[in-house]
């Protein structure tokens, strides 16, 4: 059970990191047209929090958790 919530959790975190590259990709793509200010502070939140549901994962799944 343990193993599954670790796969879960790092699944999520994989996921979260690749909406992140996929919207700094389109920011890239469209930066003429006065990107929103926030979006750097949620691009920055979003790869925090996809490391650290990738070390939780991690850590269940080899039982440190």
């Amino acid at each position: 059970m343990v193993i599954l919530l670790g796969s879960g959790f790092v699944l999520l975190g994989v996921g979260l990191l690749f909406l992140v590259w996929r919207g700094f990709r389109r920011i890239k793509r469209t930066a003429g047209t006065s990107p929103s200010f926030f979006m750097q502070m949620a691009l920055y939140a979003g790869i925090a929090v996809g490391l650290a549901c990738i070390f939780v994962g991690i850590s269940a799944a080899f039982g440190r958790f």
